[in-house]
């Protein structure tokens, strides 16, 4: 019996350490295979999948076509080069290459899962359905694409078939942190909290590094007499800015909290009640005794939508910034003055749903005595220049602007529009009128079928009445403010 080659030998190992979740390791048993073997095609396939998951997709692709060059019918590198396209957001690059991989092997179940989650991310609803039921009829035990067909069946309002479809997932893997998020998300959109928050706590197993509070006691709630606690803000702007407000609670379980937040908020969380200290990133850590997550705090608390704490503000500015924010906007006698942000982040996961643009707005023009500013940054701004005739939009953000300063401006403001981006919690912490555009299928924050916020009292939600529908949402917010 031949032994096998010191390349397959790497292959082997690395293999077993990607398993174990190894895979720093599992890279380098690959790059061996790979220096031992430059034409082993599964080697670079290997090598690159392993990239991928790192998420270093840049490298993964050379590699993949690499493997391809060697071994151009390699089903597993032709399937893998479509995932690392995906998560580039080359979107209808990667629908392609599946397309095509599915005209040869039009019972692959795999396949079809992939194009199917490719299809909901391009709006692609019911073409998304018909690929991830296809996957199930050909493996019914497939819980990746169970879990997939559930986010679409969401996007399209069928609720209760979604929470099927998250509760098959796993039953087929019943460790699938993606399908436990997915589902506590269900119920908390649907206010079932007691449910909720506990399966919400399954993110950090989609997370690919560990909060620096680790290694400290996690806080479960209980009193803290006096010690040093901290709070560590580890998702988004937005969500750091709804769930803050728990500091206050924290303290009064007598505890010193220390907040840790991206560099952008400190500044302004550094006004919030019962926070004693905030740092950032990459500041050292000071001495705590205990530690939790920010976006855990509800579920710490065991938070109803009876006892959300709801008291606003509990962010503040610096009156200098306000008068300053004052003089930039000017008095616009008898005027409504309304900021406006159409866009969020386009790197957000969900921005295809949430963001919008300028141009669909262009019938609030119709509105009378409003006097517009534009509270846009990143790319879409470039949009203020190509904004419709007789839609005159006064720019209040600088790209390198302080969020104080745009927190400022808000506080100058009668009422703010935009869409599901940092800037509406920012208003609603800020106890300023603000109007939230929402797609059909919403972000879990802000429930169904209401038109207010029970975490923001100052909010109204204007809602998508279909997927994609957005011009019947504009036409309601023009009637209210005539």
């Amino acid at each position: 019996m031949k032994a096998p080659s010191p390349a397959a030998e790497q292959l082997k190992l690395g293999v077993e350490c990607a398993r174990q979740g190894r895979l720093e390791d599992a890279v380098a048993c690959f790059r061996q295979a790979v220096e031992l073997d430059p034409g082993c095609a599964e080697a670079h396939n290997n090598l690159a999948n392993a990239l991928r998951e790192r998420g270093r997709f840049e490298e993964a692709l050379l590699h993949l076509n690499r493997a391809l060059e060697c071994k151009p019918d390699l089903p597993e590198a032709q399937l893998n080069l479509a995932v690392v396209l995906e998560a580039r957001g080359e979107l209808e690059e990667a629908a392609a290459l599946l397309d095509e991989f599915l005209q040869r092997h039009p019972d692959h179940a795999l396949a079809l899962n992939n194009l199917g989650s490719v299809l909901k991310k391009l709006g692609r609803l019911q073409q998304a359905r018909h690929c991830l039921e296809g996957a199930l009829a050909r493996d019914p035990r497939f819980a990746q694409a169970h879990n997939n067909l559930g986010a679409v069946l969401e996007q399209l309002g069928l609720w209760d078939q979604a929470e099927q479809c998250y509760q098959q997932a796993l039953r087929w893997n019943p460790h699938s942190a993606e399908a436990h998020l997915n589902l506590g998300m269900l119920w908390l959109l649907r206010g079932d909290f007691e449910r909720g928050w506990p399966e919400y706590e399954w993110r950090w197993g989609l997370r690919g590094t560990r909060p620096r509070g680790c290694g400290r006691p996690l806080w479960e709630g209980s009193p803290l007499e006096g010690r040093t606690i901290l709070l560590e803000a580890e998702q988004g702007l937005g969500d750091t800015i709804q769930y803050v407000r728990y500091a206050e609670l924290v303290q009064a379980r007598g505890g010193r909290v220390v907040l840790e937040c991206p560099p952008r908020l400190v500044e302004l969380l550094r006004t919030v009640p019962g926070v004693e200290r905030v740092i950032c990133p990459h500041d050292p850590l000071p001495s705590c005794h205990t530690w939790a997550p920010v976006a855990s705090l509800p579920g710490i608390f065991r938070t109803t939508l009876a006892t959300i704490p709801n008291r606003v503000p509990y962010l503040s500015v610096e009156p200098e910034l306000v008068e300053a924010a004052r003089q930039r906007i000017g008095k616009c006698m008898g005027q409504r003055k309304i900021g406006l942000l159409w866009a969020g982040s386009p790197w957000h996961k969900n921005d295809r749903n949430r963001s919008i643009r300028l141009e669909l707005l262009a019938p609030l023009a119709r509105v009378p005595e409003a006097a517009w500013f534009s509270l846009q940054r990143g790319p879409q701004a470039a949009e203020l220049w190509t904004a419709a005739p007789g839609f005159p939009l006064t720019n209040l953000e600088r790209e390198s602007g302080r969020l104080t300063e745009t927190a400022a401006a808000i506080l100058c403001l009668d009422l703010v529009i935009t869409v599901d981006t940092m800037v509406a919690h920012l208003a609603g912490a800020l106890a300023r009128p603000v109007w939230v555009l929402q797609p059909f299928a919403p972000d879990y924050r802000w429930l169904l079928d209401r038109q207010d916020s029970p975490w923001y009292p100052t909010m109204r939600l204007f809602r998508q009445p279909a997927p994609g529908h957005w011009q019947p949402v504009v036409e309601r917010i023009v009637e209210e403010l005539e």
